[in-house]
């Protein structure tokens, strides 16, 4: 699967550290974001959930940080499927600042 785009967010000033850069477990909120934007993609919204009984649970997370992202920075996340069964589905997730770099 090619990645596929699934939310545009921006950097919030509670977000930022004492750096002056984005604190590293709002990656985190941005990406459990995106993971929220990915269900409704796929057909697991709110509304799918409750009918269906079946959802997406994160069971490990791992961030890797190639570059800062700053207050007021637009962040494009997008996901994409490495390996999937009839239980468990992998992804990555991409981060990237608006002018293409990766965070």
């Amino acid at each position: 699967m090619s990645p596929l785009h699934v939310l545009e967010t921006e950097v919030q000033k509670d977000w930022i550290d004492y750096n002056g850069h984005m604190n590293d477990a709002c990656y985190a909120i941005a990406f459990s974001h995106a993971g929220d934007a990915f269900m409704e993609k796929i057909g697991l919204g709110e509304k799918e959930r409750a009918a269906t009984k079946k959802s997406i649970f994160t069971l490990a997370l791992v961030i890797r940080f190639v570059a800062e992202a700053k207050f007021g920075d637009r962040l494009s996340v997008s996901v994409q499927i490495l390996e999937c069964d009839k239980k468990r589905l992998r992804f990555w997730l991409e981060a990237r600042r608006g002018d293409g770099t990766l965070v």
